[in-house]
């Protein structure tokens, strides 16, 4: 049976130790993690890595803020799912002009709930399906 490729996704927030912890949790459910740590470093991987699934960030960001940088995406990638993490509230997303289009993530939060969002946008993970 053919192995299916790992799926990509771009995760974007301007803490470092917030991004080395959410990569480490991608990475341990089974994405190729692209992190960055600016919405311009975000869409360089855009322009090099083909087939990225979804847009991982944060919204609370200098320069390119996390709603910006999914419009940017979405405009320019329209097949890639946008997930927005923050510790605010929904109502300050919405004022900010968040998609409809996109999922909030509030933070902090576990392992089983970030793989329950990708879960839900992209399907659970196919690995159990490749040793059958």
């Amino acid at each position: 049976m053919a192995r299916l490729s790992r799926r990509r996704i771009v995760v974007v927030d301007d803490d470092r130790a917030v991004l080395g912890t959410v990569q480490r949790l991608l990475e341990a459910l089974g994405w190729d993690v692209y992190p960055a740590q600016s919405g311009g470093e975000a869409l360089a991987i855009f322009g090099t890595i083909p087939e990225v699934e979804i847009l991982l960030t944060d919204v609370d960001m200098p320069g390119i803020d996390g709603v910006a940088l999914g419009r940017q995406v979405l405009n320019r990638f329209p097949g890639t799912a946008v997930v927005l993490m923050s510790g605010g509230t929904g109502a300050t997303i919405g004022a900010a002009g968040g998609s409809s289009s996109s999922v909030l993530l509030r933070k902090p939060f576990t392992r089983q709930a970030l793989a329950a969002v990708l879960d839900t946008i992209v399907g659970p993970d196919r690995r159990d399906q490749e040793r059958a």
